[in-house]
C-alpha cells in the first residue's frame, strides 16, 4: 500500500503458512470510505448473468460432484479438520440447485459472494481500523485444531 512516499506491506505471511500451504495464493483488497453506488442496475445485471453462467457451468452436477471439484475438495479437506464447512459450496448449491438469486446484506458483501462463486475463491470481509497508522500490517498464520 502506498501512503505518501512510503510503501507498506499490508499482509505478512508467516513462515508456518508458507510451509504449510506452499502452493496457495492469497490476496488483500483494502478499501477506505467505500460507498455503495446509487445506480445498481449494472451490478444486478451482472449478478443475474453470473447466476446463469453458474447454472450452465455446473449443469449435470449433484452435491457430490461439486464436492469432488479439486478446489472445493481442497476447501472441504481443510475445513473438515475443524469440523466446519466452507461457505462456497452452500452458496453454489443455493444458486445452482435451488435456483435462488445471489443475495447479501450489502453490495460490498455481494461483490465478495460474486468473486467467490465465479472463481471459487474464499473471499472474506472484515472491518479494519488502522487507527491512523496504515503501516500496521496484518498477519496470516496457520490455525490448528486444538479440540481433539
Amino acid at each position: 500500500m502506498r501512503y505518501g512516499k512510503k510503501v507498506f506491506a499490508m499482509l505478512n505471511l508467516s513462515e508456518g503458512w508458507r510451509k504449510t500451504y506452499p502452493e496457495a495464493y492469497v490476496g488483500l483488497l483494502a478499501l477506505k470510505g467505500a460507498v455503495a453506488s446509487e445506480d445498481l442496475f449494472s451490478f444486478v445485471e451482472e449478478k443475474r448473468a453470473l447466476e446463469g453462467r453458474l447454472r450452465e457451468r455446473y449443469a449435470g452436477y449433484d452435491r457430490e460432484g461439486l464436492k469432488a471439484h479439486p478446489t472445493l475438495a481442497a476447501y472441504d479437506a481443510y475445513y473438515s479438520e475443524f469440523r466446519k464447512t466452507d461457505h462456497i459450496l452452500p452458496q453454489l448449491e443455493t444458486v445452482v440447485f435451488k435456483k435462488k438469486p445471489i443475495s447479501a446484506p450489502s453490495p460490498l458483501v455481494e461483490a465478495m459472494f460474486i468473486a467467490g462463486l465465479e472463481y471459487l475463491l474464499l473471499a472474506v470481509g472484515h472491518d479494519r481500523d488502522f487507527g491512523g497508522d496504515p503501516s500496521s500490517p496484518m498477519w496470516l498464520g496457520v490455525m490448528r485444531n486444538t479440540r481433539d
